[in-house]
């Protein structure tokens, strides 16, 4: 499920860069201002792959937010019109040497983040073939200077680098996306389990963080300290007067308090031991963990 919401989430913004992408080449058309040589051998082919193009970057939005079809049938479809686009484009802007053919390495790069295993390469190939297929149509058909095998050639290299790049890159990053996630399942599971450990403790323990306010008590605590009412993040004055004056006593000069201590004016006699806490390191921000018993637990 995680890795399906992050694989929409990148579909988004695939479909963004398209529409962009389609939306620049039309105002480019519509102004003059296309740079040479796109569009320069066949200007009408041109244009006309480049309305094809608006169209799909548009109306893929609608699939996209239903999501449906599935993401992945998404990204087939979207792939394939990409090459075909773009290798049309290509021929209509006087072949390979264009560098319109740089637009089917960022399709297919795109298609192999988001699909694993053997049909990244497929659109590798795909993309290989039609560029190939490219090259041999404009060498039948005479137009001199526009094939260029062995560029085709290494466009095809650079089209399967990529894809297994890709491949490989976003199947790392979905395995340490797995691994994080794991991890903070593991550590939400030990601290919910540290915090039982600690509720079911006869010790009443205590944590207060740097401006008294207490982060967690047990209920040995709130027994001893008789607060059964009080909430968590109420200050420490409302749990005990006694214990806050000790406390402050304590942040005051930590290395005057040092062992435990007993406070006798509390409805129980409690032996008390505070250690400090802190957080991030940050001594200024620390808080304390306190431990204490009754007088019926013995010294």
């Amino acid at each position: 499920m995680e890795i399906e919401i992050k694989a929409w989430r990148i579909m988004r913004l695939l479909a963004l860069y398209r529409i962009i992408l389609a939306t620049l080449l039309v105002v480019l058309i519509n102004t003059g201002y296309l740079p040479d040589p796109l569009g320069e051998s066949r200007p009408n082919l041109f244009n006309t792959a480049v309305v094809i193009y608006v169209l799909s970057a548009f109306i893929s939005i609608y699939p996209l937010l239903l999501k449906t079809p599935k993401y992945t049938w998404q990204v087939y479809a979207h792939t394939s019109i990409d090459i075909l686009v773009f290798t049309v484009m290509m021929h209509a802007s006087g072949g390979i040497s264009s560098g319109v053919g740089m637009l089917l390495v960022v399709s297919v790069a795109n298609a192999s983040m988001l699909l694993a295993g053997r049909m990244s390469i497929f659109f590798a190939a795909m993309a290989s073939i039609a560029v190939l297929i490219e090259q041999f149509y404009s060498q039948i058909n005479l137009q001199t200077n526009q094939f260029n095998y062995s560029m085709a050639g290494l466009l095809g290299l650079a089209l399967f680098v990529t894809s297994a790049l890709s491949a490989v890159l976003a199947k790392q990053a979905r395995e340490n996306a797995d691994l994080a996630h794991q991890r903070g399942v593991d550590l939400a599971n030990m601290a919910e389990l540290t915090e039982q450990v600690i509720r079911q403790m006869g010790t009443g323990v205590l944590v207060v963080d740097h401006g008294h306010h207490v982060r967690l008590i047990n209920e040995s605590a709130r027994r001893l300290l008789d607060a059964p009412s009080q909430t968590v993040g109420t200050h420490l004055q409302q749990f005990s007067t006694e214990l806050n004056l000790k406390l402050h006593l304590w942040m005051s000069d930590p290395a005057g308090l040092i062992g435990k201590q007993r406070i006798d004016t509390l409805p129980a006699s409690l032996l008390i031991q505070i250690v400090p806490i802190s957080r991030d390191g940050d001594e200024n921000n620390s808080g304390a963990l306190i431990f204490f018993r009754g007088r019926r637990f013995g010294r």
